[in-house]
């Protein structure tokens, strides 16, 4: 069973009207293995649709991306091949 919860988000606009940041929450989603009874969890970042869908993001869906971390900030960039 995944286990997501919904918050709304908030989207700035440049003066050129796309969208160049959002604000977003890391989600923790549990998992049970029906088999062994163990639970996992994985972690993602939702992105609104809107954020994704402007011209400026700069990654398409299923893409290969890198994330580091960077003092307090998660840099997300294309690993070099």
């Amino acid at each position: 069973m995944y286990i997501l919860i919904c918050i709304q988000f908030q989207i700035c606009l440049s003066k050129s009207n796309m969208a160049s940041q959002t604000k977003t929450k890391l989600y923790k989603v549990g998992s049970k293995s029906p088999k062994t009874g163990v639970k996992t969890y994985r972690h993602s970042i939702f992105l609104e649709k809107a954020f994704v869908e402007d011209s400026l993001f700069p990654f398409k869906a299923g893409e290969n991306l890198l994330v580091r971390i960077d003092k307090d900030r998660l840099v997300i960039t294309r690993p070099k091949d």
